[in-house]
């Protein structure tokens, strides 16, 4: 039961980061892509390699789990799990998105 969890959690957090990037990079920035498509890969090239980022948001969905299951406390589990959500955010995901910005 615990390996179903595991990975229904993987499953979970990656779809998080799907949505969120897709909110951000497609709904949000979209306009600001498109006025700017000069210094852009072509759209169809972008489409192309985008399992590329896929993979890599599921190597860091599996990480986030993992480091996570490591590392349980007895304290409140959305509690603890806010504060490791923040954490790997500040430590991983801000400064990536950041830098690409």
């Amino acid at each position: 039961m615990q390996n179903k969890k595991f990975w229904f959690s993987v499953i979970a957090v990656w779809l998080v980061m799907f949505v969120t990037d897709w909110v951000l990079h497609g709904w949000w920035l979209g306009g600001l892509y498109q006025s700017t498509a000069q210094f852009w890969k072509p759209e169809d090239e972008m489409q192309k390699w985008m399992w590329v980022a896929w993979f890599g948001n599921f190597i860091f969905s599996w990480s986030f789990v993992w480091i996570y299951t490591k590392g349980i406390s007895g304290d409140n589990y959305w509690h603890q799990a806010f504060r490791y959500a923040l954490a790997i955010l500040m430590v991983s995901k801000w400064p990536a998105q950041i830098g690409m910005w």
